[in-house]
């Protein structure tokens, strides 16, 4: 952080920020204990350990103050570990197998890791603990699956050692993987200190919804951790969708996204209380777009944040208008929730800034990119980069890039609307893709439910119960499900009341089905129209293969196709010597056996039978 100068500002990126001491269970998981803790299993000695290299705490904090490196925390060391080759096994009569790992540092503060293959079976389960049992962390299931990548990076887990337990019932539906691909060592220890303006303090008495849009956020570059800010955004279709804000010099890559965590409500619970803790965070996030040009990033987290987590989604102002006052809610160095007010009208920066990082000049920024604040009340100081600056409609109008002592440079909102046309570089295509809202939103907390539900099937066999699913948002806590004609009674115990019924259809024909789902905010009705078809004459089909009916190659591996039609299939194939199969549900998994090998190319029928009630049906497939 440099001196003002005539026509430009030369400052330093202000982005650091310290966790508070941890819980148990800091991110979206499940509750339970390991299975090794209700077993005598084999000595702790005996389980596999990783002894890391020291990470020199008093070189690395030697390093950050002569290089000014503001937000870093930690060491990155790669490795490639599989869990299920490099732990001990341990197999448990009637439930299934446990693998254990251990990691051992000689001075880190604390420990995080990052799963590059993060890919479990239904009621697998992947617990983290310390050798004393008095930190636990879990249970991760397959709800930490991810849809891209198949990562899963951990939170910060304190102290010295942990212990990785892998669970994997017998028969699962699939083989787990579970590769460690990053341990980050932490050389700070992660205190909570005394706030500047606690968000929870008076001059935050108006601000208790909006603040539950701010994070603190982790991240790895692979070499080094880091601490940022970023903010929960709505969009205009209001499905909150889990957007998140950050600074572009935080976070500008895939790569770094998908180690981020996010801590939500880290906060002290008064004004003279010192009891935040990190107790709610989500992993992974996906990088959607951003820029240098306003330094922001916009991402999306990998997890919709949980009830429990209180999310808002805040609103935004891309119009440009010069905001008549400002707060900025945030996470100084070392600090839990903050605020800080500035209640005069905020200019527009006019004129060029220079950035340094590490010491060394790094980045030029335009004139008219960013906006110029002087909080009159509260400060920022380090640590903050990425949080959002409101306006005095509560709206963001921008993100922390950084600044001096005395002033303070936020990232324009409008800019970073659409000054690139690439989707790549901007938040409109994102937030606001049919250019509906004329640029201007307001957040979105606790809002009433938006109806929609499924069938098992939709082609139903007369006098059979059939499962329909409510797959409404927003939390709903009532339900009143309605068909018309009225031949049709509820089955199993279930009534028009319950969230997921079952349904018998008594004639053929065709039936409509709606749905009213309440929560405490509101209602919503969906109506669908002749959606159920009745037919005592039921058809079964395989879905149409994206591949030649001919598949060639001897590394076809759990090769899927599949049915429909029906609730319950059964399938064969004219050659079993040569193809393996292995059914769930109405998907077959095809993978070719040994004996296929000295043969060139050859052909296989695939037959199903589906059934629904007293009706069956039947199809057959060529491969």
């Amino acid at each position: 952080m440099k001196m003002l100068l005539k026509c430009c500002l030369i400052i330093g990126l202000t982005v650091a920020v310290i966790i508070s001491p941890f819980i148990v269970n800091a991110q979206i998981s499940e509750h339970g204990l390991p299975e090794s803790f209700s077993l005598k299993l084999k000595n702790a000695a005996l389980i596999p350990v990783l002894q890391l290299d020291s990470v020199h705490v008093q070189k690395m904090l030697k390093s950050d103050q002569e290089f000014k490196i503001d937000n870093r925390y930690g060491v990155v060391d790669s490795c490639n570990i599989n869990i299920k080759e490099a732990g001990v096994r341990t197999e448990i009569k009637g439930k299934g197998t446990i693998w254990q790992y251990k990691i051992e540092s000689q001075d880190a503060f604390s420990l995080g890791l990052y799963f590059k293959n993060y890919l479990l079976p239904p009621n697998a389960k992947v617990f983290i603990y310390n050798t004393s049992r008095s930190q636990l962390r879990g249970a991760f299931t397959n709800r930490n699956n991810s849809d891209s990548g198949h990562q899963l990076p951990v939170a910060e887990f304190p102290g010295k050692n942990l212990i990785i337990e892998y669970f994997e019932p017998f028969s699962p539906e699939f083989s787990g993987e579970l590769i460690l691909g990053g341990i980050s060592q932490a050389y700070m220890d992660l205190k909570v200190q005394a706030g500047r303006i606690g968000i929870n303090c008076p001059p935050g008495k108006n601000w208790q919804i909006e603040k539950n849009s701010v994070c603190l956020i982790t991240f790895h570059d692979w070499l080094y951790s880091y601490f940022c800010n970023g903010t929960l955004l709505n969009n205009v279709k209001e499905d909150l969708t889990p957007y998140f804000l950050t600074a572009n010099h935080c976070i500008r890559d895939e790569r770094s996204a998908r180690t981020m965590v996010a801590y939500f409500n880290y906060e002290n619970s008064g004004c003279n209380t010192n009891d935040a803790s990190v107790g709610q965070s989500i992993s992974g996030a996906t990088f959607l777009s951003g820029s240098k040009y306003t330094d922001f990033s916009l991402l999306l987290l990998k997890e919709y944040p949980p009830d429990a987590y209180n999310p808002f989604y805040a609103g935004w102002d891309a119009t440009g208008n010069d905001p008549t006052r400002g707060v900025c809610i945030h996470h100084p160095n070392q600090e839990p929730k903050c605020i800080a007010r500035d209640s005069l009208p905020i200019p527009n920066y006019p004129y060029k800034a220079f950035w340094t990082s590490d010491g060394t000049e790094a980045s030029m920024t335009l004139p008219n990119t960013h906006w110029m604040v002087e909080f009159t009340e509260g400060s920022l100081e380090q640590g903050s980069s990425g949080s959002p600056l409101f306006d005095q409609n509560k709206r963001v109008v921008g993100q922390l890039h950084g600044g001096t002592n005395f002033l303070l440079l936020f990232g324009k909102f409008s800019n970073s609307w659409d000054y690139y046309s690439s989707y790549s570089e901007q938040l409109a295509h994102w937030l606001d893709p049919d250019s509906i809202s004329n640029k201007v939103l307001d957040g979105a907390w606790k809002i009433s439910p938006t109806a929609n539900f499924r069938s098992q099937i939709q082609q139903v066999c007369p006098n059979t119960p059939v499962h329909f699913y409510d797959e409404t948002t927003q939390n709903p806590i009532g339900w009143l499900w309605k068909v018309t004609p009225s031949s049709y009674v509820f089955a199993n115990g279930t009534d028009s009341t319950s969230q997921n019924p079952q349904i018998v259809f008594l004639d053929e024909g065709s039936y409509s089905v709606s749905l009213n789902s309440s929560n405490k905010y509101g209602s919503d009705e969906l109506i669908h129209q002749n959606y159920i078809l009745s037919s005592s004459k039921m058809k079964v089909k395989f879905n149409p293969l994206s591949h030649d009916n001919v598949i060639c190659g001897c590394d076809l591996k759990a090769f899927p196709v599949v049915a429909k039609g029906a609730v319950l299939y059964d399938y064969k194939i004219d050659q079993p010597a040569l193809v393996d199969i292995k059914p769930s549900a109405d998907t077959l998994y095809l993978t070719l056996k040994l004996a296929s090998s000295p043969l060139y190319s050859f052909d296989t029928w695939v037959k199903v039978v589906g059934s629904n009630g007293t009706c069956i049906a039947t199809d057959s497939l060529l491969l």
